[in-house]
């Protein structure tokens, strides 16, 4: 939410081509994937501009059996950097959470929802961090 991202969740267990469809139709420029593998799985469903279009791969598990592809290598971040770089980050600048929660507006759209495609392409719920604020004790009552 501090970072102005807007979350699309999937299980690792989603098809490449519904990867692919939800990448496109939510505009998204970043890949969170659970393992390196699945990388392999999505790309021939990818092209040529959804590649030029994703700014970072995020990989959370390094399986250390896939050679990631050359032309992707400079674009995916193994979580074990991610997280070393979040903490240097955090040394640099110890109230970065803080001042970007600042920015957060509660019309902003926090999170797609994407329903399982089972009868066509699947499709997407938009909800506004006002929605998953409601569940903090600590919102704003101008939030609510």
């Amino acid at each position: 939410m501090a970072l102005g991202t807007v979350s699309v969740p999937r299980g690792s267990d989603t098809s490449p081509k519904e990867v692919e469809f939800i990448f496109n139709h939510s505009d998204s420029v970043y890949l969170i994937l659970e393992h390196d593998r699945q990388l392999l799985d999505i790309m021939p469903f990818f092209t040529d501009e959804d590649w030029e279009r994703c700014k970072k791969i995020f990989i959370m598990d390094r399986t250390g059996k896939v050679e990631l592809p050359e032309h992707l290598k400079d674009s995916c971040v193994y979580y074990d950097q991610l997280e070393a770089d979040g903490l240097k980050g955090a040394a640099e600048e110890p109230q970065i959470i803080e001042r970007l929660t600042q920015e957060v507006r509660p019309d902003d759209l926090l999170t797609i929802v994407y329903t399982s495609g089972t009868t066509g392409n699947p499709k997407g719920s938009c909800s506004p961090t006002r929605t998953s604020c409601r569940m903090s004790p600590q919102t704003p009552p101008d939030w609510k």
